[in-house]
């Protein structure tokens, strides 16, 4: 048995079980009869991580239980499993009961969940997300072993990253998601979906892959509704570039989904620059040398940076006078013994990469990107995995400045409605006192709100330096046939075919005629088909 959502085993179960979890849930399934002790945890799995304070213990039952209480489900996969309807409030946890059958006996699956905002909300995050995670379950017949699943990702992020262009590596990806159907093969596949469908007019294509989506509304305002935020002119960047005066360190997060991330820090970096910031470190670089020597990225750089504004990021940041570095735990499955998990390996190598570069260079400003909650600057708990930048600050005795752009953040949502007179600004921070969760205002400094929601290159634009640049192509033919339009520094390209497009479009019309602004430079545009073929190349 085994499922390809995002809780996995901590193994050995039942000492990580007796060691990690808390006392209110061990009493309950102590005195709980279809427990009650008698049996051997054997599956356990916390994710204090997520931020909800997961903890999901598993028993085998060797007698089956009636079954008139459960809802008859089957997971993508064609796996059976039983539902229990509505949840249980434990103390301060709730409780959601799940039952699998395996043969003559049964596996009981208790998923609890720490009440962190109110039972409602916490029952809803609790059921959506147990759902989501048991609707990937795989037993019996249709098991596939975990070194088969692990070639899989592998595969994948080998295509991803290696393969030529764009078109060859995502169709590859959707032939490993049809004949596979793992998350881990569907998440990279989303995320490389991304790279081509930056236009929010295409995602409701990658909407449907999704398995769960973490919405602007789970993450409330305290005292206002969604419908009208009350920001009081409260403009991000200026507000960050005034700390940023007397940090030594600021990290910021980042969705992997989401491209307004990206520019949102790319918008940051000059200013930054000018007040003393020298390093910008990214969790998307493999090796650093080759890149600040060349200085500009390819495809071989790391499998994020192919990704057109994580290539921008990067680019800009060498052209001011960056030096780029990379962080990325790099170590094998050896060390892995010596941690609660391979997310806490992660993280403590993390940031021991982070802290060996730093300690070179102390009195320099530095400037770190980072996916999600590796700038968390508290761990759930006394007993659980620490974060990147918990474990960073105990290394080198700094306390870095931590800015969230993903908690306030939906991809699929509209604009954030904003009561402010500056009607133009995309990017506002909240108060503290606007935060309605005690936890969250431990974990970063600051929260962003980020509304931008149209391709800046796209926007007409009439600042210093900017030209516009026409885009037309007719293909001749007469019936639809995708193709991807890319624009390349001029320079780079003829020096290393492997570069990464400054602006990137797939499209499938007869003729794609669209006018963009960028920075006045020499661009070459290149047209490919959908096996990466040029059919059309040309001076922009």
């Amino acid at each position: 048995m085994r499922f390809y959502g995002g809780h996995q085993p901590v193994n050995p179960p039942l000492p990580n079980y007796k060691k990690h979890t808390p006392k209110e849930i061990k009493g309950y399934l102590k005195k709980e009869p279809k427990h009650n002790g008698k049996y051997k945890v054997l599956f356990y799995s916390y994710s204090p991580w997520k931020q909800f304070g997961f903890y999901y213990v598993g028993f085998l039952r060797k007698k089956p239980l009636p079954k008139n209480s459960f809802q008859k489900m089957e997971s993508i996969h064609h796996s059976v499993f039983y539902e229990k309807n509505g949840v249980e409030k434990i103390d301060s946890f709730i409780l959601k009961e799940y039952m699998i059958p395996l043969k003559n006996k049964d596996f009981l699956f208790y998923c609890f969940k720490k009440i962190l905002y109110n039972f409602k909300d916490d029952s809803d995050i609790l059921q959506r997300d147990t759902h989501a995670e048991l609707m990937t379950l795989k037993t019996l017949s249709n098991f596939e072993p975990y070194n088969k699943t692990t070639k899989y990702f592998s595969d994948s992020l080998n295509i991803a990253a290696n393969l030529p262009g764009y078109s060859t590596p995502l169709n590859a990806l959707l032939k490993l998601k049809n004949e596979n159907r793992d998350k881990s093969d569907i998440d990279l596949l989303n995320q490389y979906l991304f790279f081509e469908y930056a236009a929010f007019d295409k995602v409701d294509t990658i909407k449907q892959l999704f398995y769960e989506q973490h919405t602007f509304k789970g993450n409330r305002i305290k005292n206002h509704s969604t419908d009208t935020i009350i920001v009081n002119n409260q403009l991000a960047i200026p507000y960050i570039l005034k700390k940023a005066d007397s940090q030594k360190i600021m990290m910021i997060n980042e969705s992997h989904y989401d491209w307004r991330h990206r520019y949102f820090v790319t918008l940051l970096l000059d200013s930054l620059f000018k007040k003393g910031y020298k390093y910008f470190c990214m969790e998307a670089l493999n090796n650093p040398n080759n890149i600040n020597e060349r200085k500009f990225p390819i495809s071989d750089d790391g499998f994020y940076i192919k990704e057109p504004f994580m290539a921008n990021l990067a680019r800009k940041a060498l052209k001011i006078g960056y030096k780029l570095i990379a962080y990325e735990d790099t170590t094998t499955n050896l060390e892995e013994n010596l941690f609660n998990s391979s997310i806490d390996k992660r993280e403590y190598y993390q940031a021991l990469n982070l802290y060996n570069q730093y300690k070179k260079d102390t009195g320099a400003k530095w400037l770190v990107y980072a996916g999600y909650s590796h700038i968390n600057k508290l761990r759930f708990g006394p007993t659980e995995p620490s974060t990147m930048a918990k474990y960073f600050s105990e290394f080198s005795h700094v306390n870095p400045y931590s800015i969230n752009q993903t908690t306030y953040c939906d991809i699929f949502n509209t604009k954030v409605p904003i009561d402010s007179s500056d009607n133009d600004e995309n990017y506002y921070y909240l108060r503290k006192d606007q935060i309605n969760d005690s936890i969250l205002l431990k974990q970063s400094d600051l929260y962003i709100i980020n509304n931008m929601h149209t391709i800046p290159y796209e926007i007409s634009d009439t600042a210093k330096g900017v030209q516009k640049y026409h885009i037309y192509y007719n293909n001749g033919k007469t019936e639809d046939r995708k193709y991807f339009i890319e624009v390349f520094l001029k320079e780079e390209y003829f020096q290393n075919h492997h570069a990464i497009p400054i602006y990137i479009k797939i499209d499938s019309q007869n003729v794609f005629d669209k006018s963009i602004w960028l920075p006045k430079n020499n661009y070459y545009l290149i047209i490919t088909d959908n096996k990466d073929k040029i059919i059309y190349e040309s001076n922009l």
